[in-house]
């Protein structure tokens, strides 16, 4: 079985209603709204929990803490995410 590999993209309008292509596989940086900020994330170190935790910091996060039940899987959590991050 074949499986066909698609390019992902999107179109943004803008004002003038020109269409620009967005490539949806770069990593992008939206905004510095969390720049300085502190966040707290329950159940961080696993799932949904890690992919937000993971996000505040390359969103420019100024720390994130992660809390969850199993000290090894926030430990190995922490050394994924790198930096701005504690494991609570």
């Amino acid at each position: 079985m074949k499986i066909a590999k698609r390019r992902i993209s999107r179109h943004i309008y803008s004002g003038d209603r020109q269409s620009k292509r967005l490539n949806l596989n770069e990593e992008q940086i939206v905004s510095k709204k969390f720049t300085g900020k502190i966040a707290v994330v329950t159940g961080g170190s696993t799932g949904m929990g890690l992919a937000t935790a993971k996000r505040f910091v390359q969103e420019g996060m100024g720390h994130v803490f992660i809390t969850g039940r199993r000290k090894n899987s926030l430990d190995a959590a922490v050394a994924e995410i790198g930096e701005n991050v504690t494991a609570v």
